[in-house]
């Protein structure tokens, strides 16, 4: 059987892609993080989309933000370590959509970078009504082996009245990998995640005839 020359190359890439080595895979548990800040680290709802079913949630009314959060920010910290080098994607899957507070991030002492409240994210999976937790890509970072940290920050801001506004962030889990598909909270490469179809998938391996067949 002949088989078009866009439709073979469409499926060597796809083989490429499908074999290419994932590297080393950083995961973080969201409620692992280290604080001085009010939050609550368990989940809610429905508390099977979320990684061990717990997160991280900071929720500070405006009334009370002055009081909590430092003039330079508060900040949430997850230290890691990485055994091998490599650049790697950094994702983290956050809550309340459109409604989370701005905050910045970094790693061990780079420079901080912004994300704002209505960037959007991946693969959003309601937990409960008007909360939800998606996956969200916040840039990329070349890693050396040994002991990082990555940080989040969240500062007093204010509304067009010049009233503070409340600060809302939740955090299911951190993923830093070379590539990175989000699939709610399964983690990349995980065998014990997967059930009875996704075996039964893997089992089944489909050859491209070469160029002559």
């Amino acid at each position: 059987m002949k088989i078009p020359m866009c439709f073979r190359a469409g499926l060597t890439l796809l083989a490429m892609g499908l074999c290419v080595s994932q590297g080393e895979v950083i995961w973080l548990e969201g409620e692992a993080g280290e604080t001085a800040l009010p939050v609550s680290r368990h989940g809610w709802g429905q508390t099977g989309h979320l990684s061990g079913g717990n997160w991280l949630n900071l929720n500070v009314d405006a009334d009370k933000v002055e009081a909590t959060l430092p003039a330079e920010g508060g900040i949430i910290r997850w230290p890691f370590t990485v055994q091998e080098a490599g650049r790697k994607q950094v994702w983290l899957r956050i809550g309340y959509e459109f409604a989370r507070s701005a905050f910045s991030w970094r790693l061990d002492d780079g420079a901080w970078t912004r994300v704002e409240p209505k960037t959007l994210t991946e693969d959003l999976q309601p937990i409960e009504f008007f909360c939800e937790v998606a996956w969200l890509r916040v840039g990329e970072a070349q890693l050396a082996p040994g002991a990082h940290t990555l940080e989040v920050r969240f500062q007093p801001e204010r509304n067009r009245e010049n009233k503070l506004n409340r600060v809302l962030f939740a955090c299911d889990a951190i993923c830093m990998a070379e590539t990175f598909r989000p699939d709610g909270w399964r983690r990349p490469g995980d065998p014990a995640v997967r059930d009875a179809r996704d075996r039964a998938a893997a089992a089944h391996v489909f050859r491209v005839p070469s160029a002559a067949a």
